[in-house]
Protein backbone atom coordinates (compact mmCIF):
# COMPACT_ATOMS: atom_id res chain seq x y z
CA UNK A 1 0.00 0.00 0.00
CA UNK A 2 2.68 2.55 0.79
CA UNK A 3 4.61 1.82 -2.40
CA UNK A 4 1.57 2.55 -4.32
CA UNK A 5 0.52 5.48 -2.46
CA UNK A 6 4.28 7.35 -2.66
CA UNK A 7 4.30 6.13 -6.40
CA UNK A 8 1.12 8.29 -7.03
CA UNK A 9 1.89 11.28 -4.71
CA UNK A 10 4.66 11.42 -7.21
CA UNK A 11 2.39 12.20 -9.88
CA UNK A 12 1.23 15.33 -8.07
CA UNK A 13 2.29 18.90 -9.68
CA UNK A 14 0.52 21.02 -7.07
CA UNK A 15 0.20 20.74 -3.03
CA UNK A 16 -2.29 23.27 -2.71
CA UNK A 17 -5.25 21.75 -1.40
CA UNK A 18 -5.47 20.91 2.54
CA UNK A 19 -6.96 17.85 2.46
CA UNK A 20 -4.37 16.58 0.12
CA UNK A 21 -1.67 17.50 2.71
CA UNK A 22 -3.30 15.98 5.49
CA UNK A 23 -3.31 12.73 3.39
CA UNK A 24 0.15 12.84 2.29
CA UNK A 25 1.16 13.31 5.69
CA UNK A 26 -0.29 10.55 6.79
CA UNK A 27 1.17 8.55 3.82
CA UNK A 28 4.69 9.06 4.78
CA UNK A 29 3.90 8.30 8.48
CA UNK A 30 2.59 5.06 7.36
CA UNK A 31 5.73 4.40 4.53
CA UNK A 32 7.94 4.41 7.31
CA UNK A 33 6.34 1.38 8.86
CA UNK A 34 6.87 -0.72 5.69
CA UNK A 35 9.29 -1.71 3.62
CA UNK A 36 9.44 0.42 0.41
CA UNK A 37 11.05 -0.45 -3.20
CA UNK A 38 14.08 0.77 -3.84
CA UNK A 39 12.51 2.74 -6.91
CA UNK A 40 9.81 4.10 -4.59
CA UNK A 41 12.32 5.52 -2.05
CA UNK A 42 14.54 7.41 -4.87
CA UNK A 43 10.92 8.62 -6.24
CA UNK A 44 9.52 9.63 -2.26
CA UNK A 45 13.43 11.10 -1.54
CA UNK A 46 12.61 13.49 -4.80
CA UNK A 47 9.54 14.29 -3.78
CA UNK A 48 10.06 15.91 -0.59
CA UNK A 49 11.19 18.94 -2.00
CA UNK A 50 8.08 20.10 -3.58
CA UNK A 51 6.48 19.09 -0.79
CA UNK A 52 8.07 21.62 0.87
CA UNK A 53 7.58 24.10 -1.20
CA UNK A 54 4.58 24.05 -1.40
CA UNK A 55 3.09 22.60 2.08
CA UNK A 56 5.60 23.11 4.51
CA UNK A 57 3.60 25.53 7.05
CA UNK A 58 0.57 23.15 7.44
CA UNK A 59 -0.30 20.26 9.72
CA UNK A 60 3.47 20.05 10.55
CA UNK A 61 4.20 18.39 7.36
CA UNK A 62 8.08 20.34 7.79
CA UNK A 63 8.87 17.56 10.27
CA UNK A 64 6.98 14.54 9.32
CA UNK A 65 8.98 15.50 6.03
CA UNK A 66 11.88 15.61 8.09
CA UNK A 67 11.33 12.19 9.87
CA UNK A 68 10.94 10.71 6.42
CA UNK A 69 14.32 12.16 5.39
CA UNK A 70 15.77 10.58 8.26
CA UNK A 71 13.89 7.50 7.55
CA UNK A 72 15.46 7.51 3.89
CA UNK A 73 18.77 8.17 5.27
CA UNK A 74 19.54 11.70 4.12
CA UNK A 75 20.32 13.24 7.30
CA UNK A 76 21.27 16.87 6.13
CA UNK A 77 17.67 17.41 4.78
CA UNK A 78 16.17 15.44 7.69
CA UNK A 79 17.64 18.64 9.84
CA UNK A 80 16.77 21.15 7.30
CA UNK A 81 13.44 20.29 8.18
CA UNK A 82 13.20 20.17 12.06
CA UNK A 83 15.08 22.80 12.08
CA UNK A 84 11.82 24.17 9.74
CA UNK A 85 9.45 22.67 11.83
CA UNK A 86 10.79 24.75 15.14
CA UNK A 87 10.74 28.11 13.02
CA UNK A 88 7.19 27.15 12.81
CA UNK A 89 6.74 26.28 16.20
CA UNK A 90 9.17 26.14 19.03
CA UNK A 91 7.88 24.35 21.15
CA UNK A 92 7.20 21.29 19.01
CA UNK A 93 8.63 18.07 21.30
CA UNK A 94 8.85 15.78 18.72
CA UNK A 95 10.61 17.53 16.00
CA UNK A 96 12.96 18.59 18.98
CA UNK A 97 13.77 14.64 19.96
CA UNK A 98 14.06 13.75 16.44
CA UNK A 99 16.58 16.43 15.80
CA UNK A 100 18.36 14.85 19.18
CA UNK A 101 18.60 11.71 17.68
CA UNK A 102 20.01 12.87 14.35
CA UNK A 103 22.83 14.57 16.35
CA UNK A 104 23.17 11.88 17.93
CA UNK A 105 23.46 9.53 15.40
CA UNK A 106 26.29 12.35 14.20
CA UNK A 107 27.93 11.97 17.35
CA UNK A 108 27.27 14.91 18.54
CA UNK A 109 25.67 13.78 21.76
CA UNK A 110 26.02 16.90 24.07
CA UNK A 111 24.04 18.67 21.46
CA UNK A 112 21.65 15.67 21.26
CA UNK A 113 20.90 15.85 25.46
CA UNK A 114 20.53 19.81 25.11
CA UNK A 115 17.46 19.07 22.62
CA UNK A 116 16.54 16.23 24.90
CA UNK A 117 16.46 18.62 28.10
CA UNK A 118 14.18 21.05 26.37
CA UNK A 119 11.89 18.28 25.62
CA UNK A 120 11.47 16.86 28.63
CA UNK A 121 11.23 20.53 30.20
CA UNK A 122 8.41 20.98 27.73
CA UNK A 123 7.09 17.85 28.96
CA UNK A 124 8.25 15.93 31.70
CA UNK A 125 6.58 12.56 30.82
CA UNK A 126 7.87 12.39 27.43
CA UNK A 127 8.83 8.89 27.33
CA UNK A 128 11.19 9.02 23.90
CA UNK A 129 13.04 11.60 24.92
CA UNK A 130 14.24 10.44 28.68
CA UNK A 131 14.88 7.42 26.74
CA UNK A 132 16.84 8.62 24.04
CA UNK A 133 18.92 10.81 26.94
CA UNK A 134 19.55 7.75 28.72
CA UNK A 135 21.10 6.38 25.78
CA UNK A 136 22.85 9.25 25.33
CA UNK A 137 24.78 9.15 28.96
CA UNK A 138 25.31 5.83 28.76
CA UNK A 139 27.24 7.04 25.41
CA UNK A 140 29.06 9.41 27.12
CA UNK A 141 29.75 6.97 29.39
CA UNK A 142 27.76 8.72 32.37
CA UNK A 143 25.85 5.94 33.84
CA UNK A 144 24.55 6.97 36.82
CA UNK A 145 22.86 10.12 34.51
CA UNK A 146 21.63 7.11 32.30
CA UNK A 147 20.27 5.48 34.97
CA UNK A 148 18.63 8.62 36.20
CA UNK A 149 17.07 8.98 32.82
CA UNK A 150 15.69 5.33 32.56
CA UNK A 151 14.18 4.98 35.83
CA UNK A 152 12.06 7.54 34.90
CA UNK A 153 11.03 6.17 31.69
CA UNK A 154 10.04 2.87 33.62
CA UNK A 155 8.01 5.55 36.03
CA UNK A 156 6.29 6.65 32.96
CA UNK A 157 5.52 3.39 31.36
CA UNK A 158 6.67 0.62 33.37
CA UNK A 159 6.16 -1.83 30.86
CA UNK A 160 9.16 -0.68 28.36
CA UNK A 161 11.16 -3.70 28.26
CA UNK A 162 14.31 -1.56 26.38
CA UNK A 163 14.63 0.74 29.81
CA UNK A 164 14.48 -2.18 32.28
CA UNK A 165 17.40 -3.50 30.22
CA UNK A 166 19.14 -0.73 29.92
CA UNK A 167 18.67 0.41 33.63
CA UNK A 168 20.36 -2.52 33.90
CA UNK A 169 23.01 -1.73 31.66
CA UNK A 170 24.00 1.65 33.55
CA UNK A 171 24.08 -0.38 36.84
CA UNK A 172 26.46 -2.66 35.49
CA UNK A 173 28.55 0.07 34.18
CA UNK A 174 28.68 1.78 37.94
CA UNK A 175 30.48 -1.39 39.18
CA UNK A 176 26.78 -2.54 40.64
CA UNK A 177 26.40 -6.04 38.72
CA UNK A 178 23.61 -7.84 41.06
CA UNK A 179 21.13 -4.58 41.26
CA UNK A 180 21.63 -4.88 37.29
CA UNK A 181 20.78 -8.48 37.58
CA UNK A 182 17.14 -7.52 39.06
CA UNK A 183 16.39 -5.05 36.34
CA UNK A 184 17.42 -7.47 33.66
CA UNK A 185 14.74 -10.22 35.08
CA UNK A 186 11.97 -6.91 35.14
CA UNK A 187 12.65 -6.65 31.28
CA UNK A 188 12.55 -10.68 30.75
CA UNK A 189 9.07 -10.98 32.98
CA UNK A 190 7.53 -8.57 30.48
CA UNK A 191 9.28 -9.96 27.24
CA UNK A 192 10.28 -13.52 28.06
CA UNK A 193 12.34 -14.11 24.67
CA UNK A 194 14.25 -10.48 24.96
CA UNK A 195 18.26 -11.56 24.05
CA UNK A 196 19.40 -8.22 24.97
CA UNK A 197 18.66 -8.78 28.19
CA UNK A 198 19.64 -12.34 28.78
CA UNK A 199 22.91 -11.71 26.98
CA UNK A 200 22.78 -8.40 29.59
CA UNK A 201 21.85 -10.65 32.23
CA UNK A 202 24.99 -13.48 31.23
CA UNK A 203 27.52 -10.69 31.36
CA UNK A 204 26.46 -9.58 34.77
CA UNK A 205 26.63 -12.71 36.46
CA UNK A 206 30.21 -12.94 35.11
CA UNK A 207 30.98 -10.24 36.34
CA UNK A 208 29.86 -12.28 39.88
CA UNK A 209 31.61 -14.79 38.78
CA UNK A 210 28.75 -17.13 38.63
CA UNK A 211 29.89 -18.75 35.18
CA UNK A 212 27.60 -21.67 35.26
CA UNK A 213 24.80 -19.06 35.64
CA UNK A 214 25.58 -16.93 32.95
CA UNK A 215 26.66 -19.89 30.62
CA UNK A 216 22.73 -20.66 30.88
CA UNK A 217 22.00 -17.35 29.99
CA UNK A 218 24.30 -17.39 26.96
CA UNK A 219 22.61 -20.34 25.95
CA UNK A 220 19.23 -18.90 26.09
CA UNK A 221 20.43 -15.92 23.67
CA UNK A 222 21.52 -18.72 20.71
CA UNK A 223 18.01 -20.48 20.77
CA UNK A 224 16.85 -17.28 20.26
CA UNK A 225 19.22 -16.02 17.97
CA UNK A 226 21.68 -18.73 17.38
CA UNK A 227 23.99 -15.76 15.53
CA UNK A 228 24.09 -13.78 18.11
CA UNK A 229 27.96 -13.26 18.44
CA UNK A 230 28.42 -11.58 22.04
CA UNK A 231 26.86 -14.96 23.29
CA UNK A 232 28.83 -16.85 21.88
CA UNK A 233 31.65 -15.11 22.89
CA UNK A 234 30.19 -15.05 26.58
CA UNK A 235 30.24 -18.84 26.13
CA UNK A 236 33.23 -19.21 25.33
CA UNK A 237 34.30 -17.05 28.18
CA UNK A 238 32.45 -19.53 30.81
CA UNK A 239 34.05 -22.72 29.18
CA UNK A 240 37.19 -21.49 30.16
CA UNK A 241 36.18 -21.22 33.81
Amino acid sequence: MANKCVFTLSKFDSWDEIELKRYLARTLENSKKNELSPENKTRLAETLSSILEYSAKMDDIARIVGSTYAYLGQNDQAMKSFELALTLKEDDTTALNNKGVLLARSGKIKDAITCYDEVTDLDPDNEKAWFNKGKAYIRLKEPSKGSECFKNVVEINPKNVSAWNNLGVSLRMMGKPKEAVKYYNSALRLKKDYKWAWNNKGIALMFRRKYREAEKCFKKVLEIDPDFKEAKEGLLVCGAK
